[in-house]
């Protein structure tokens, strides 16, 4: 192949990729809802709402959440993209490390993503026991759950 036919697939394997992304963020952006109030859950036990500090809080935090999901739902897609685009160019002792690698790597990063979501919980209750003042109930200052803050990666 010629660089410009490598960059011609480079670009259609992009452009599908993303595609896939926008499809995908679009289902994500119709499930934030039920994303978000699975992130919030470890809240509950501070008796802590989620609050908005901007007029656009609101927006955001569904649109990044949206995104987010989007991401791993178009996840498949883009990575048969990925491997249509680089399995060419290996050679065949490599191409056989592909599936295993691919597997082991979506194993461990959605048991990464369920240990923190666990210590999570934890996290929150350790800080709560901590930060709890009970001479400050009625007249001191109170934890506050901001969105920005909460759902920011």
């Amino acid at each position: 192949m010629t660089l410009i036919q490598h960059l011609e697939e480079l670009r259609r394997v992009l452009i599908v990729s993303l595609v896939c992304w926008v499809v995908g963020s679009a289902i994500g952006l119709a499930a934030s809802g039920v994303v978000i109030d699975l992130l919030v859950r470890p809240l509950q036990y501070l008796h802590q709402p989620l609050h908005y500090f901007s007029p656009m809080g609101y927006f955001t935090i569904h649109l990044k959440v949206g995104m987010v999901v989007g991401l791993v739902l178009a996840l498949p897609f883009v990575l048969h993209q990925a491997w249509t685009f680089v399995a060419p160019g290996l050679k065949p002792n490599e191409r056989r490390f592909a599936a295993p690698l691919l597997i082991s790597s979506i194993v461990l990063f959605a048991l990464g993503g369920g240990l923190a979501y666990f210590f999570l919980y934890i996290a929150v209750r350790i800080i709560g026991a901590v930060s709890h003042d009970s001479s400050c109930d009625r007249t001191g200052p109170t934890p506050s759950s901001r969105s920005a803050v909460w759902a920011t990666w």
